[in-house]
């Protein structure tokens, strides 16, 4: 078990260095870039436990600093998500030796999740090798090792990895900082990065206020009418990302003292600002909602008296948060919080009709976006236009659950809970201030989750993983795994060995139910032939796919003189039909006797006698009742 674990450990470490050597095949990438990268990979790897704070400060800024200096750093590429995997490639390598373990009751979830993660993309993969045939290999190779972090066009492969790359972060985080210390220390790096993040975003504030006639009129009319985060145009994550920072700065500041407390008060106030600014009225809520419950549940487990007082004091706080939801300022193309409630209930059901489509193992990653208009009533097309062009869930565990299924939402929530009940029954037993508003921290990002979805920007994701991870760790110790952790390591392998067992169900069903009309491979788009009938032109052979059952096209064969052609239908040869030069040839195929029940099947069209031969295939047509 020890040696597959570190095997699974280095096959991480070599794949996500694969994808950072990536980046030397990127035009106008310096070399400090890589040699930084590089840097960062290899300190991952030699200190870990300076690597992490180290990457969780970088994360929040890591694009934005990219731009201000584009002679070293391309613009276009996703600098995030590079500076997170060099760290995972080094971080991988640290697992290897063995030093540190992940405790068993995160190990276990997070196995499983990671398993379906990547048991969602290979029916992916499986039907874009039917679209593009052979060559698909080999130019999904050449993509992730040259172009992955500018090339967006993988988006199951983006959405995945983004999964992966998240919970293996949260893992990371845990088996380091079982350690005393570890958990403030990446808490500071969250807080002090936000404020860097928050400065950033004033800078360019003022810098268009100055535009203005007057600049602190113009200041305060651009703070109030629009929506400010200069790292990433998602506003609410930006929220998300200031929510959880500014409660970690709380979390330092209630626990320090002299200049310390000054600078997490610095931090905290640079930080609220920077939510303020992003107009994010659900993160302002959840923030206020977090630190009241933080404040309120040491008070509700002291006894029956203070628990009633305290439960007056959480309705008294919850009819404030409705209040000041309905008073908060739209800004931007806000709509209002009645109709910004009803859109996500719309969107609620648009992820339970997905659902109902694949109960087990959803519609697949990256597809809810892409198609929330197919799945949405005409009553939220009609009330939020976007949809139509694909929109996400405004609900993160929604989206997890309706494109991995049920049991991908099950283990999501499992990954997930595992360590908010490890930090929350930690903080309640030892009474620890500090850890009791770190957990306040992600409760707010939690909440923010369950109304939009942060975890789909890098940047916010990370943050969240990581300080999770680290509170987790913390929280579980290093004390000896019990009987019930071992229960979770069997109940994992049971699963990871259902996982197993149903992937090539899933293979064949993705290839049996993928919409692949008009799928041609080793032919030309589209055109029209001088006799009006559309073509496309191969040269020698040609593949497409065709409905199921009986079908007829036509072939025009551009050749001087006669040749032979040979049909293959899955595999198997058809017919042979012999075609005049320059003359349109009407093909009928009958369908087989024993009827399949995938939608289309693939033709292939083979000259055996010149393999030059340039040929025009038609449209194909479906026989009815044949």
């Amino acid at each position: 078990m020890i040696a597959l674990t570190r095997a699974g450990w280095l096959a991480s470490a070599l794949f996500f260095g694969a994808l950072v050597a990536s980046i030397a095949h990127v035009d106008f990438v310096g070399p400090m870039a890589l040699v930084l990268l590089g840097g960062v990979a290899l300190l991952s790897f030699v200190r870990p436990a300076w690597a992490l704070p180290l990457v969780t400060g970088l994360l929040p800024i890591a694009w934005f600093g990219a731009t201000r200096y584009p002679m070293i750093w391309n613009a276009q590429v996703a600098w995030p998500e590079a500076l997170a995997c060099a760290a995972l490639a080094g971080l991988g390598l640290d697992a290897c030796r063995g030093r540190t373990a992940v405790p068993r009751a995160l190990a276990a979830p997070a196995a499983v999740f990671g398993a379906l993660v990547l048991a969602a993309l290979a029916p992916w993969l499986r039907v874009d090798s039917l679209r593009s045939g052979s060559a698909f290999w080999g130019d999904l190779a050449r993509t992730m090792m040259t172009s992955y972090f500018v090339d967006h066009h993988l988006t199951a492969v983006h959405a995945g990895l983004l999964l992966l790359e998240g919970t293996l972060f949260y893992v990371h985080a845990a088996r380091l900082c079982a350690a005393p210390g570890m958990l403030r220390r990446v808490a500071a790096a969250t807080a002090i990065g936000s404020a860097a993040a928050a400065l950033c975003t004033f800078d360019r504030l003022a810098e268009a206020a100055a535009r203005g006639q007057t600049f602190w009129p113009s200041l305060l009319d651009l703070a109030a009418r629009l929506r400010w985060n200069v790292h990433y145009t998602d506003m609410n994550a930006a929220g998300s990302f200031y929510a959880l920072a500014v409660l970690a700065g709380v979390a330092l500041a209630a626990t320090a003292s002299g200049l310390r407390r000054l600078a997490w008060m610095a931090c905290i106030a640079c930080g609220a600002l920077a939510l303020w600014l992003t107009g994010s009225r659900i993160a302002v809520l959840a923030a206020l909602a977090a630190a009241a419950g933080a404040l309120l549940l040491p008070r509700a487990i002291r006894g029956r008296r203070q628990a009633i007082a305290a439960g007056v004091l959480a309705v008294t706080a919850c009819a404030g948060l409705v209040l000041l939801a309905v008073v908060l300022p739209e800004r931007g193309i806000q709509k209002s919080p009645w109709l910004a409630a009803d859109v996500r209930v719309g969107l609620l059901h648009t992820g339970v009709r997905m659902l109902r489509v694949d109960p087990a193992f959803g519609i697949g990653l990256g597809e809810f976006q892409q198609r929330s208009g197919e799945f949405s009533s005409p009553d939220l097309l009609a009330k939020f236009p976007a949809v139509i062009r694909g929109e996400n869930a405004h609900n993160n565990v929604l989206q997890v659950t309706a494109e991995l299924g049920l049991t991908g939402g099950l283990a999501f929530v499992w990954m997930i809970g595992a360590g908010f009940i490890a930090v929350a029954w930690r903080a309640s037993q030892t009474r620890d201030r500090f850890l009791q508003l770190v957990l306040a921290a992600l409760g707010a990002f939690a909440l923010t989750a369950l109304a939009g979805h942060p975890l789909l920007i890098p940047e916010a994701s990370y943050a969240f993983w990581l300080v999770a991870g680290a509170a987790a760790g913390t929280a579980i110790g290093e004390r000896p795994d019990g009987p019930r952790p071992r229960r979770m390591t069997v109940l994992a392998a049971t699963a990871l060995a259902v996982v197993a067992l149903t992937l090539p169900l899933r293979l064949r069903a993705a290839a049996r139910e993928a919409d692949l009309e008009h799928v041609g491979i080793g032919v030309t788009g589209w055109r029209l032939s001088p006799d009006g009938i559309r073509y496309r032109e191969g040269v020698g052979h040609a593949s497409q796919f065709v409905p199921s059952g009986g079908f007829k096209f036509s072939v025009n064969s551009r050749s001087a003189a006669a040749v032979r052609l040979e049909i293959s239908v899955d595999g198997r040869v058809a017919d042979v039909v012999m075609l005049a030069p320059n003359q349109w040839v009407d093909i009928v195929v009958p369908g087989r006797t024993v009827r399949s029940d995938a939608r289309f099947q693939r033709m292939d069209l083979r000259t055996l006698d010149d393999d030059s031969t340039v040929l025009w295939v038609s449209k194909d047509e479906p026989i009815p009742g044949r």
